[in-house]
């Protein structure tokens, strides 16, 4: 078969676990090959100048990886088509990431068939939003949410959403820096940073405000 045939793929994901789940459901499909794997985004702009995938998966969460370096990521990628894996759940912060410039958007729990779904469905030129982000935006979630709020969640980076998502399904630090892979200390910086920018003064607040705004929910 021809080379041109194939899919081709760049993974950029922190977990290697994560990283060899995503690498079996493409290496199950027969037009589909990965050319490279990486945990660091630096090393994701090499790699894809370097290889020109077709579809970059990467975890936009990835250490110090914040939405101006994510922006960055997309913007040396204009051969490839971004799909961005991320745990946070808010349509707002979906939808933000795309207006980046990505063409895709999944959630991290998806199944693997959806994987493969939205690299096809990019590939052929369209822009691909998680099934459940989907659900949410057609019931018409982001249109129940009020201006003040639309106008906090605009504040907060993709990693400043995804902590609050932590904080309000009642993560202790040690488990959100082990999960985020961050140093405890970078994690008090964003907690400070994130209560400015909403205005909230303790955890409980927060939690409020995650579950008013779609962050998190109460089941």
């Amino acid at each position: 078969m021809n080379k041109k045939t194939f899919i081709t793929i760049l993974i950029a994901n922190n977990y290697q676990i994560q990283q060899r789940g995503i690498e079996a459901i493409i290496n199950e499909q027969a037009d589909m090959d990965v050319v490279g794997k990486m945990n660091d985004d630096k090393t994701t702009i090499e790699m894809i100048k370097e290889h020109k995938p077709d579809v970059v998966l990467t975890d936009c969460i990835m250490p110090e990886c914040s939405e101006k370096q994510c922006a960055k990521l997309i913007a040396n990628a204009k051969q490839s088509k971004i799909i961005i894996l991320s745990n946070v759940t808010n349509i707002h912060c979906a939808l933000r990431i795309i207006k980046l410039g990505a063409a895709g958007y999944l959630l991290k729990d998806c199944k693997s068939d959806e994987i493969v779904e939205a690299v096809r469905i990019v590939c052929s030129g369209e822009t691909y939003l998680s099934k459940k982000l989907s659900r949410q935006l057609h019931g018409g979630c982001s249109l129940r949410q009020s201006s003040q709020v639309c106008n906090q969640l605009e504040q907060l980076s993709a990693r400043e959403s995804e902590i609050v998502s932590f904080i309000a399904m009642g993560y202790l630090s040690g488990k959100i820096v082990q999960t985020l892979n961050i140093q405890l200390t970078t994690l008090r910086t964003y907690r400070k940073r994130i209560r400015k920018k909403l205005g909230v003064n303790n955890d409980a607040e927060l939690t409020k405000f995650a579950i008013r705004s779609g962050l998190a929910s109460l089941y």
